[in-house]
Formats: C-alpha cells, structure tokens, sequence
C-alpha cells in the first residue's frame, strides 16, 4: 500500500474521530444553552407583566385623584404592553405548566384590564357604587397578580438552581469523555506516527548517505535496494539518477574543453570586430568637421550682411543654428524652451521656403519651460505638419503651436489646417508608432521621425500615454504632448535614429 493512501486513512480516521467528539460536546452544550436562554426569557417576561401592572395600578390611583385625558391616553399604552406581556406568557411559559394556576393567571390578566376600563367608565358616568366595586376588584386583582408573579419567579429560580447543578455534572461528564477521547487518539497518534516515521526515515538516511558520497564525487556505490511504495520509485529514480550524473560528467568535460576553445575564438573576433567600427566612427567624424562648417557659416552670414542681404543673413544665422543643435547628443534630454528655439529656427528656414503661403503662430502661455524634453522632439511634429499637411497648399496654410500649464503636465499641442488623415490612416499610424514598426515609405522619413519621438517619450517618462495623433480627412491634424512636470526619470534615452 502506498504512503500517500496509508496517510490519508489515518488522517480521514482521526477526523472522523475528532468531528464526532466534537459535535457530541457541541450538541450537548447547544442544549444547555437553549435551556439557559429559556429560563432566562421567562424570567424577564415575568419581570415586565410585574412592572407594568404596578405602573397601571399607580396609574389607576392617580387618575382617579386628578383626572386627566393623558393618563387616559397613557393607560391605553400599558393596557397595549400589558396584553403583549399576556401573550409572551401564553406562549413561553403556559404550555411548560399547563396547570390551573397558569391558566388562572393567564385570564386574571385580562380581567384586571377589564376591571379597570369599567372603573374608568363608571366613573366618568358618575355610577359611584359601581365605580367603587370595579375599582376595588381590580386592586385586588392587582395586588393577586402580584403575588403570583412572586411565586412564579421563584418556581423559575428552584428550576435554575437545579438546572445549575445538573449543567455543571454534565459539563465534568463531558470534560472526562474528552480528555479520555483526546488520551487515546494521543497515543494511537504517537503509535502510528512512530512506525510511519521508521519506514520513511530509514530509505531516506540511506539516500543521504548516498547522497553525500556523491557530492564527495564518489560514483562507485551500490545500488539502493528498492522497496514496493514510493520509497521505492525514490530510490530506483536516485539510482538512475547517479548513474546518469556520472556519464554526464564525462560528456560535460569533453564539452568544455570544446566550449573553453570556442569562446576564446569569440573573443578574439569581438575583439577585432570593436576594432573595425572604431576605424569607421572615426573615419565619419573626420569627414565632416562641425566647426569648421560652423565657422564657414557664420563666415558666410557676415559677408551676406556686409552686402546688405540682411535676409540671406538671418537664413544662414538659422542653418548655423538648426545645424548645431541637431548635431547634440540626442540621448542626453534638453529643456523645452530649447526645443521651441529650435523651432523658432526650424520656423525662419520654412519662411524662406513658402513665404506667405503659410503663416504660423506660436503661444506661450506658461513659465514651466525647464521641463526634461527628448532632444529633437518638437522639430519632427513641425516637419510633419508641413509635409503632410499645409505643403500643397497655394494660400491659407497655417500652423499654430500652443504651450500651456494644466496642472500636473504641460500640454504642448502642434495643429495644421492641412489635408489631414482619414479614420482608416490615423489608426494604422497609431498602431505602427505604438508597434515601432513603421517603414519607410517611398522616403517618408517624418512618420520615421514620429515614431521616434514616441518611442524616446515613453522611455523617458515611462508612460505610454505621452502623445496623442487626433486627424480627420481635409480639417488638419492635431498632435497633443502631455509632458508630466516632476514624473520623469533622471537617464540616458538611447535610440536609434
């Protein structure tokens, strides 16, 4: 039989065991309790029939020395309660005692009410004799309830008392079945547990025996006999097991040696590959130089404005400008004032271009302009507008970029009234950008540039809900930048661009 099912008898057995003590013990002390609850109801219904009837037999007296419609109205309430009391009787303690005195009682009740209200009509019919008998009987009927609800209250103390007695000699009754119970489930336990625990314990100590000569490297050992329960399966799965380790290492060490080889083939072709693309970044950065560009522009710039082309002037000024600030670290972040200067720049290139066939406005209206920002963020949504959007446009081109404080973010929102996207468009856009798989279609670099700028938000924000495209098909083209003021992390944005 196997350990798992030897188990689980024993367990199920000692269950069975305890929920049956268990639901002895609660069944006798729900007894009880059901019978203190009893006792304990009886007594306070008795108390309340004895409170109200002395309320109504003072107030009875009263009225009858000043009589008042509110005592009227008053005895209509204890006459209710006093009835309520009656029933609680009827019902809890009549048919216990279902002997003449309860029954006397019980209709004694209703009389002393029925005295009472006679009392209080003779009485105001000025029917003195009859007036003076009701009222009389019903003091008498009074004071009888009393008394009887004396005797009452102690024919219930004699029943507690003994009720008392009896509950502490079942409650030691039960306390001796338990603990025996509890005694002999003890010591089948220890019984039991001590034979488990010997045929469990005496494979195990062998296999760690095993164990730690394997450990030691030690792989010529016997076998470990095998047994009929999972003890067995353990210890034919352990043989195996040491069996297989052992031509396992042997493999192992011919591999590394194979593998040690390898990777020092690697490192050398790393090594030389490192190389090869130090030679090609140096090699790029010696075609250009960007000082000396910057140098000749600005050369160029003061000639121009020596000749009076003021506005050649200010063109070059802005190429010089725009040049330099692309050629920044793109993955060290800037501020946001620098990207709308580089706008400005971007801005007083496209003039030049399109003259007054698009007219572009930019307002500011918050101070936050200190805010952590991607380098080349603002440049490639600009671009976009002009491209995609107002480029075809003969006349009434227009771009329009809006800054302000929202509270927690600041918004930065680039608009065009070009020919903007259909449905269809806008969502395959959305979901290339948020794929990062757009392609470049037939030299379309802007949505390349978009989806840059999406990418390198997210990774400095850690939000993806930075940016948002809005577009319908010949109103223009809405992009909304939520930039959070203080929830930005403090790192190197690196892409690839």
């Amino acid at each position: 039989m196997k350990i798992r099912k030897k188990l689980m008898t024993f367990f199920l057995i000692l269950i069975l065991l305890m929920s049956s003590i268990t639901i002895y013990v609660y069944q006798i002390s729900q007894n009880s309790v059901n019978q203190y609850d009893d006792i304990l109801q009886r007594f306070l219904v008795l108390n309340e029939i004895s409170q109200v009837n002395n309320e109504l037999h003072d107030l009875f007296n009263d009225y009858f020395l000043v009589p008042s419609d509110s005592k009227i109205d008053t005895f209509e309430d204890y006459k209710e309660e006093f009835l309520a009391h009656q029933q609680e009787f009827n019902e809890l303690i009549a048919p216990e005692s279902d002997v003449s005195m309860s029954k006397n009682y019980y209709h004694m009740m209703a009389y002393l009410i029925d005295r009472m209200e006679n009392a209080y009509l003779a009485h105001g019919a000025g029917e003195t004799m009859q007036y003076f008998q009701y009222r009389d009987d019903a003091t008498k009927v009074s004071t009888w309830i009393n008394d009887t609800t004396l005797m009452f209250i102690n024919n219930e103390l004699e029943q507690y008392h003994k009720f008392h007695h009896d509950l502490l000699l079942q409650n030691q009754y039960n306390l001796s079945i338990a603990l025996g119970a509890a005694t002999l489930i003890l010591l089948g336990c220890l019984v039991i547990g001590s034979i488990f625990y010997q045929r469990i314990t005496d494979p195990i100590e062998v296999l760690v025996k095993q164990s730690k000569e394997l450990s030691a490297g030690n792989f010529d050992l016997k076998d470990i006999p095998v047994t009929r329960d999972e003890m067995g399966v353990l210890a034919r799965t352990f043989n195996t097991m040491k069996n297989s380790i052992h031509q396992l290492i042997k493999e192992m060490k011919h591999r590394a040696e194979l593998e040690s080889q390898l990777k020092e083939q690697k490192i050398k072709n790393m090594e030389t590959t490192h190389l090869l693309k130090e030679m090609e970044l140096k090699t790029l950065q010696n075609q250009i130089n960007p000082h000396f560009l910057f140098n000749t522009l600005n050369t160029v710039s003061k000639m121009a404005y020596i000749e009076g082309a003021e506005e050649s002037s200010e063109l070059i000024v802005s190429i010089s400008k725009l040049l330099r600030y692309n050629l920044k670290k793109i993955d060290k972040p800037v501020t946001l004032e620098d990207e709308l200067n580089n706008v400005r720049e971007y801005i007083c290139i496209q003039k030049s271009r399109f003259g007054n066939r698009i007219a572009f406005d930019m307002d500011i209206s918050t101070s936050q302009l200190d805010i952590p920002i991607p380098l080349l963020t603002l440049q490639p949504l600009v671009e976009n507008a002009f491209i995609h959007g107002v480029d075809t446009m003969e006349e009434g081109g227009r771009i329009v970029i809006i800054v302000e404080d929202t509270g927690t973010h600041v918004q930065v929102v680039v608009t065009d009234n070009g020919e903007g996207m259909d449905e269809t468009c806008l969502k395959r856009i959305k979901e290339e950008m948020e794929q990062g798989n757009i392609s470049n279609h037939h030299g379309d670099t802007t949505r390349i540039g978009m989806s840059n700028v999406y990418k390198r938000l997210a990774l400095l924000y850690e939000s993806d809900g930075i940016m948002e495209i809005e577009s319908n098909l010949g109103k223009g083209t809405k992009i909304t930048l939520n930039l959070p003021k203080h929830n930005f992390v403090s790192k190197e944005v690196v892409v690839n661009v």
